[in-house]
């Protein structure tokens, strides 16, 4: 059973990733918070917004485990990459159809 300590190291070791995870949380709400409701598209949803940051996340914890006892590390931050991908995407490809459904039809007069 490990103690305290060892679990306070451990957190110690990664205070500047958590620190970045954050601040990067504490950024994205106050920016995207301050745009008003009638601009926010799907492109602009929080839920897309938190998948960016999780995709940041996800790129910089892989990037920061390079020792084999990262194991863990490596696959949480391939997953965060792989949903945040797939949900930034997906919010792209809507934003994309609502934009052609609104678009002006052009006049067909003669």
């Amino acid at each position: 059973m490990t103690s305290l300590e060892e679990y306070l190291a451990y957190i110690f070791s990664y205070k500047y990733l958590i620190y970045s995870v954050l601040f990067s949380a504490f950024l994205g709400v106050q920016i995207f918070s301050k745009v008003p409701h009638i601009l926010i598209t799907s492109m602009l949803s929080s839920s897309t917004t938190l998948h960016g940051i999780i995709l940041i996340g996800g790129i910089t914890v892989v990037g920061n485990s390079t020792k084999e006892e990262d194991v863990l590390f490596m696959i949480l931050g391939f997953l965060a990459i792989l949903m945040g991908t797939i949900n930034i995407v997906g919010g792209l490809l809507l934003t994309d159809r609502l934009l052609v459904r609104y678009k002006k039809k052009k006049s067909t007069k003669n």
